[in-house]
Protein backbone atom coordinates (compact mmCIF):
# COMPACT_ATOMS: atom_id res chain seq x y z
CA UNK A 1 0.00 0.00 0.00
CA UNK A 2 1.42 3.57 -0.93
CA UNK A 3 2.08 5.70 1.83
CA UNK A 4 2.44 9.72 1.06
CA UNK A 5 2.90 12.30 3.67
CA UNK A 6 3.60 16.22 4.12
CA UNK A 7 5.17 17.61 7.04
CA UNK A 8 5.07 21.28 7.81
CA UNK A 9 8.18 22.93 9.50
CA UNK A 10 6.05 22.32 12.78
CA UNK A 11 5.90 18.49 12.55
CA UNK A 12 9.77 18.97 11.60
CA UNK A 13 10.69 21.06 14.57
CA UNK A 14 8.91 18.20 16.97
CA UNK A 15 11.98 15.95 18.66
CA UNK A 16 14.61 18.68 17.62
CA UNK A 17 16.45 19.78 20.67
CA UNK A 18 16.73 23.15 20.77
CA UNK A 19 19.37 25.56 22.16
CA UNK A 20 20.50 25.62 25.95
CA UNK A 21 19.16 28.89 27.20
CA UNK A 22 16.20 31.16 27.70
CA UNK A 23 13.37 30.90 24.79
CA UNK A 24 10.01 32.84 24.51
CA UNK A 25 7.39 29.90 24.18
CA UNK A 26 3.68 29.77 24.61
CA UNK A 27 2.04 26.78 26.84
CA UNK A 28 0.18 24.98 24.03
CA UNK A 29 -0.96 21.11 25.81
CA UNK A 30 -2.31 19.97 29.07
CA UNK A 31 -2.09 16.35 29.65
CA UNK A 32 -2.92 13.82 32.57
CA UNK A 33 -1.53 10.47 32.78
CA UNK A 34 -1.02 7.81 35.28
CA UNK A 35 1.94 7.17 36.91
CA UNK A 36 3.49 3.86 36.28
CA UNK A 37 4.72 2.85 39.85
CA UNK A 38 1.40 4.15 41.89
CA UNK A 39 -1.16 5.01 39.80
CA UNK A 40 -0.84 8.97 41.01
CA UNK A 41 -1.26 11.30 38.42
CA UNK A 42 1.26 12.66 36.16
CA UNK A 43 0.63 16.13 34.78
CA UNK A 44 2.58 16.74 31.12
CA UNK A 45 2.33 20.63 30.43
CA UNK A 46 3.84 21.32 26.74
CA UNK A 47 5.53 24.67 26.12
CA UNK A 48 6.44 25.57 22.17
CA UNK A 49 9.25 27.91 21.61
CA UNK A 50 7.60 31.11 19.55
CA UNK A 51 10.57 33.29 18.41
CA UNK A 52 14.43 32.92 17.63
CA UNK A 53 16.32 30.02 15.39
CA UNK A 54 14.31 27.39 17.17
CA UNK A 55 10.81 28.65 16.94
CA UNK A 56 8.25 25.50 16.81
CA UNK A 57 10.35 23.02 18.73
CA UNK A 58 9.16 22.03 21.75
CA UNK A 59 9.48 20.86 25.33
CA UNK A 60 7.29 19.47 28.03
CA UNK A 61 7.36 19.55 31.96
CA UNK A 62 6.03 16.89 33.87
CA UNK A 63 5.09 17.26 37.47
CA UNK A 64 3.25 14.72 39.65
CA UNK A 65 0.32 15.31 41.94
CA UNK A 66 2.85 14.02 45.03
CA UNK A 67 5.71 16.46 44.14
CA UNK A 68 3.55 19.71 42.23
CA UNK A 69 6.09 22.18 44.55
CA UNK A 70 8.54 21.04 41.97
CA UNK A 71 6.34 23.75 39.69
CA UNK A 72 6.55 26.78 42.45
CA UNK A 73 8.43 29.17 40.09
CA UNK A 74 5.71 28.28 37.93
CA UNK A 75 2.65 28.38 39.79
CA UNK A 76 3.85 31.68 41.41
CA UNK A 77 4.61 32.88 37.91
CA UNK A 78 0.72 32.42 36.67
CA UNK A 79 -0.50 34.41 40.04
CA UNK A 80 -1.73 31.14 41.59
CA UNK A 81 -3.45 32.42 44.91
CA UNK A 82 -2.41 30.85 48.90
CA UNK A 83 -4.71 30.09 51.30
CA UNK A 84 -4.77 31.70 54.65
CA UNK A 85 -2.44 29.01 55.96
CA UNK A 86 -0.06 30.02 52.88
CA UNK A 87 -0.72 26.99 50.86
CA UNK A 88 0.19 27.30 47.42
CA UNK A 89 -3.39 25.84 45.45
CA UNK A 90 -2.80 24.42 42.34
CA UNK A 91 -5.42 22.57 40.38
CA UNK A 92 -6.33 21.26 36.88
CA UNK A 93 -8.41 24.09 35.84
CA UNK A 94 -6.27 26.38 37.08
CA UNK A 95 -3.29 25.49 34.63
CA UNK A 96 -5.61 24.84 31.71
CA UNK A 97 -6.75 28.46 32.15
CA UNK A 98 -3.06 29.01 31.16
CA UNK A 99 -3.22 27.62 27.81
CA UNK A 100 -2.51 29.79 25.08
CA UNK A 101 -0.16 32.24 27.98
CA UNK A 102 3.25 33.38 26.90
CA UNK A 103 6.90 33.04 29.43
CA UNK A 104 10.09 32.39 29.05
CA UNK A 105 11.30 28.95 29.45
CA UNK A 106 14.75 28.16 30.21
CA UNK A 107 16.14 24.85 28.01
CA UNK A 108 19.06 22.28 28.86
CA UNK A 109 19.06 18.91 27.95
CA UNK A 110 18.71 15.74 29.67
CA UNK A 111 19.20 11.86 28.59
CA UNK A 112 16.81 9.07 29.33
CA UNK A 113 17.68 5.74 27.61
CA UNK A 114 20.44 7.54 25.61
CA UNK A 115 18.50 9.66 23.62
CA UNK A 116 18.66 13.53 24.44
CA UNK A 117 15.39 15.75 25.38
CA UNK A 118 14.76 19.08 26.38
CA UNK A 119 14.76 20.04 29.73
CA UNK A 120 12.72 22.91 30.97
CA UNK A 121 14.80 24.34 34.05
CA UNK A 122 12.99 27.49 35.17
CA UNK A 123 10.55 29.81 34.01
CA UNK A 124 10.16 33.89 34.05
CA UNK A 125 8.08 36.36 32.68
CA UNK A 126 8.08 37.81 29.11
CA UNK A 127 9.44 40.69 28.34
Amino acid sequence: MPFNATMSPEDLKRGSLANVGWHPAEFTKYEEKPAGTDQSTNVILTFTIIDGPNKGTTANAFFNEKAMGFGKTLWQLWGFPKDEQGNLRVSDDMIKAKLNSKLKIYITHTEKAGKKYNNIEDYMKLD
